[in-house]
């Protein structure tokens, strides 16, 4: 497994197939390390609530740390597939949307534990475990941090295999 704190890389196609407004928050595609552990975790999530934020955030994709999120201006479409690539090299943090960098930030997050959660959230605090309604295909992980161009050879070379 990889150590949360070095250089890494997601990639993963996602095809959300409903579009809800939950009270609780998101929907993630991946989560790292603790989430009840304060900056012990890092997530990658499509907003899905108006109640916190507003209507404005809704469906928007995001990178989050405790007191530390960081919001794309592009939306997520349900039915639809979309290439999304996270890359993490010291703390420079950027989300890719097929093969367009939608952020690039800084984000200190210490993750010490391994956990690893793929498309769910991972407690039972509401007293259930978050319910996602979508496909994920090709969820690949590295200790290395891929550059925009092999982001976007990667999606060319992949992309007819979802219609795109």
């Amino acid at each position: 497994p990889l150590t949360w704190n070095q250089p890494f890389t997601f990639n993963v196609y996602i095809n959300r197939q409903w579009n809800s407004s939950r009270a609780d928050g998101s929907w993630q595609i991946f989560v790292l390390g603790n989430v009840w552990t304060s900056s012990a975790c890092f997530w990658t999530t499509i907003i899905d609530s108006t109640s916190w934020e507003g209507s404005s955030y809704y469906n928007k994709y995001r990178v989050w740390t405790w007191w530390n999120d960081k919001t794309a201006s592009q939306t997520n479409t349900v039915w639809e597939w979309n290439m999304i690539t996270v890359t993490n090299n010291s703390w420079d943090v950027k989300l890719y949307l097929n093969w367009t960098q939608i952020l690039n930030q800084t984000i200190s997050f210490n993750i010490s534990a391994n956990t690893f959660t793929i498309g769910s959230f991972p407690t039972t605090v509401w007293s259930q475990y978050q319910w996602f309604y979508w496909y994920m295909s090709n969820f690949i992980v590295e200790s290395v941090v891929r550059s925009a161009d092999e982001v976007s050879q990667y999606y060319n070379q992949t992309k007819s295999n979802y219609g795109l």
